[in-house]
């Protein structure tokens, strides 16, 4: 009897640990999502499941699959070019080495769209 319940509260924990872990890799808050889990891990993993990644989640990807083929974000159209471009493919800007990705308008004279 004692040996059943302390596996049903394992069982518990182990799938709300599994709900937590589903919910991070899709860009919610694993805490809120194990609690959620905690209390009721069946409806929790089919909720999760059903839930979409969020755009942050998205984004990451992205970012992450481009820096592995050695790409980087054009800072004018923000289109993902090969890391030691020139000229981006996209928009037909010169990328100057000196330039940073958030602030393309430090050189004085040019024209930033």
């Amino acid at each position: 009897m004692l040996r059943t319940i302390f596996d049903l509260v394992l069982l518990w924990i182990v799938m709300a640990i599994v709900v937590s872990k589903i919910a991070g890799s899709k860009g919610y808050e694993s805490p809120t999502w194990f609690l959620y889990g905690i209390l009721i891990w069946p409806i929790a993993i089919v909720h999760i499941l059903i839930l979409p990644k969020t755009p942050i989640a998205i984004q990451k990807s992205i970012q992450k699959k481009a820096e592995a083929e050695g790409r980087k974000p054009c800072p004018f159209c923000a289109e993902f070019i090969l890391a030691n471009a020139s000229v981006c493919p996209h928009c037909q800007r010169d990328l100057n080495p000196s330039w940073s990705v958030n602030d393309p308008s430090e050189e004085k004279g040019k024209d930033v769209r």
